[in-house]
């Protein structure tokens, strides 16, 4: 049989097998939030750069990490077994902040903050974070 449109076909078939939005659940990851900001020190200076992580209050096996950048900024993104995503699951969260460390005997030591974020679905879940 042939087909006399199959380039058509063909195009059609590669527009919708492109590919899922950025945030659209996988197997073990749940849909995602956009979820950015800022780490600032105890005196309102930009906290020069590591990386963050968002712990789970409920139980998951996807692991929700960032870097900071040299002006504290970070974006947030989900990582499970069969892949990563851009954001975090709604939900309450720990957070834990880490150094960059500046050698390879440096050691450093991961600040907790005392304060929990909750990040809803709907919300701008742009966030300002203070060390204590």
């Amino acid at each position: 049989m042939i087909f006399p449109h199959r380039g058509l076909l063909l195009a059609a078939l590669v527009t919708f097998s492109g590919g899922c939005s950025s945030n659209a659940p996988t197997r073990d990851v749940p849909k995602t939030y956009p979820v950015v900001g800022t780490v600032m020190r105890a005196d309102g200076s930009p906290f020069p750069g590591g990386s963050i992580q968002f712990r789970p209050k409920a139980r998951s096996t996807v692991t929700i990490i960032g870097d900071i950048d040299e002006k504290g900024y970070f974006t947030m993104r989900s990582v499970g077994a069969d892949g990563k995503l851009e954001g975090t699951p709604e939900g309450e969260y720990d957070v834990i902040v880490t150094p960059i460390s500046l050698s390879q005997e440096e050691q450093v030591q991961s600040i907790t903050l005392a304060k929990t974020v909750v990040i809803r679905p709907g919300e701008k879940n742009e966030l300002a974070l203070k060390l204590d």
